[in-house]
């Protein structure tokens, strides 16, 4: 159910929802610190206030013994005289009257003193000082064995109201004999107002800060989210006969900038696929219409009349011939179409060139062969290239069709390795009539055959060799040699090696 209820929730609305509300979460688990923090202090410095004025008043009593000629003695060995004047009532006077003396002193002022005797009954209290304020059992328990205690004690005032205090409770010794309890205590009001003054606050800041988070992140999150918007009003709004839809890049926001330049990457790689798939529909049937109709010309004029076996046989011959031309035409179109469409992944492995161009000698031997031409390699220095030896050896092969095609009968076509430039290249030259300077150009277009084309060919080869080397990331150009004959280089990428001591050279 609650998943349902949030599925249709924007992003908007849930970032102005949730943070609002973590927001209020962790705002609230500080005031409840925050409030226990400031109460444990607050009372933590009152008991260190209270055990300061007992500390003076101890040393009070103590100065007022010594003026009335009481000093005990240490170890507990205490005269007969001593003795009599602690147990009798005199003593008692003595810290009445100190009390009468101290009562109006800025010390008393600010607390109230209580002095019990040794059984626990008062003898001395300040002024204004609250009545029920006594000794706890629990407290006695404690100071019998010497410790002072602190406590905090309810008292209900003239208006009914409980009233909390504060009090400490300290035994004061004669030599070993214990002869006072002093109690100071102190009024909590004062620290149940600065309390109620940070609860009132807490209960007012609180809401006031949610409310501004949550207008804050309203606008934020609409503001962040701006882009977003704009680039589905974008898409929504292209027409419908529109495939490919571009993004504006977000000036801001790394996250949108990478959003939007990986969705029009592939908006480029649709588009690339669509333009390549049209491509070759367009190209098969502007390239099957001539060889289609010269098929069923062929058949219709068979049919006309009977003929003899041998006729037939021509004929078949003729159009089978034809129909392996067609195939042959669409294989190398879908080989082109693929590599076009960037959907091959090539097989790249690290080989010597020297190794790759031998290994391949076979294959063009058997071309120039068939050609009555000769062919010659040459690698003069030993380099390594990075490729796809099946593909690049198509490339390859096609490049030096064209190039024995164009050269004269028992011409020879040269097979070059080198490197310039940190680029490992491969160099295939003829000695034919060359490449008019208005068809370099176009050299490597599809079914382009420039005005020297031999053969029957359909002017694809050249074509595919390009889309191989721009799929290995590589390239291949063309340009006349200056005493004659074309010269086709195809140039790799640089291996890791060669371009690390490439940039050892430049630095």
């Amino acid at each position: 159910m609650t998943r349902q209820l949030t599925k249709n929730w924007t992003i908007r609305f849930k970032l102005s929802l949730f943070c609002p509300l973590i927001v209020s979460i962790v705002i609230i688990v500080f005031a409840f610190v925050l409030y226990g923090y400031s109460g444990r202090n607050l009372k933590a410095d009152l008991d260190v206030f209270l055990q300061s004025k007992a500390d003076g008043i101890e040393e009070s009593i103590r100065t007022y013994w010594q003026a009335k000629g009481l000093s005990p003695a240490a170890g507990g060995n205490h005269s007969i005289e001593e003795k009599r004047r602690i147990d009798s009532k005199a003593f008692v006077e003595i810290a009445r009257s100190w009390i009468d003396e101290q009562k109006n002193t800025q010390q008393f002022m600010a607390v109230g003193i209580q002095i019990f005797d040794s059984n626990g009954s008062i003898i001395a209290a300040s002024l204004r000082l609250p009545s029920g304020i006594r000794i706890s059992r629990e407290a006695m328990d404690s100071l019998v064995t010497g410790d002072d205690t602190f406590e905090t004690v309810k008292i209900k005032n003239n208006k009914n109201d409980n009233s909390e205090f504060r009090v400490y409770t300290r035994p004061i010794k004669y030599g070993d004999l214990t002869v006072y309890y002093v109690q100071v205590l102190s009024s909590l009001e004062r620290v149940n107002s600065t309390l109620s003054n940070l609860k009132q606050t807490l209960l007012i800041l609180i809401p006031i800060v949610v409310l501004i988070t949550a207008i804050v992140m309203y606008f934020f999150t609409r503001a962040s989210l701006m882009p977003i918007q704009r680039m589905i009003e974008t898409i929504h709004g292209a027409s419908k006969g529109t495939l490919i839809v571009k993004l504006d890049i977000p000036s801001s926001g790394k996250e949108l900038r990478d959003l939007a330049v990986s969705f029009n990457s592939m908006m480029d790689r649709v588009d690339t696929s669509f333009k390549t798939q049209t491509r070759f529909f367009d190209d098969v049937s502007h390239q099957l219409k001539t060889p289609l109709a010269i098929l069923k010309g062929d058949l219709e004029t068979t049919l006309t009349r009977a003929r003899s076996k041998e006729e037939y046989e021509q004929i078949l011959e003729s159009n089978l011939e034809e129909v392996n031309r067609m195939i042959s035409l669409i294989n190398k179109m879908l080989a082109l179409a693929r590599f076009d469409s960037g959907h091959v992944e090539p097989q790249m492995e690290q080989v010597s060139l020297s190794d790759f161009l031998g290994e391949s000698k076979e294959e063009f031997d058997a071309i120039a062969v068939a050609h009555n031409s000769l062919l010659s390699i040459e690698v003069p220095i030993e380099t390594t290239i990075f490729i796809d030896k099946e593909k690049t050896l198509r490339a390859l092969v096609a490049i030096v069709e064209n190039a024995i095609e164009h050269s004269p009968v028992g011409g020879t076509v040269i097979i070059s390795g080198t490197e310039e430039n940190g680029y490992p290249i491969i160099k295939v030259r003829d000695h034919g009539p060359g490449i008019p300077n208005q068809e370099l150009e176009r050299i490597f277009e599809r079914f382009y055959r420039g005005s020297s084309a031999a053969g029957n060919g359909f002017g694809i080869g050249l074509s595919m060799a390009q889309s191989i080397m721009h799929l290995q990331g590589g390239e291949v150009f063309a340009e006349n040699a200056t005493d004659g004959g074309a010269i086709f280089s195809l140039r790799f990428a640089q291996t890791g090696a060669e371009n690390q001591k490439l940039n050892q050279s430049e630095n």
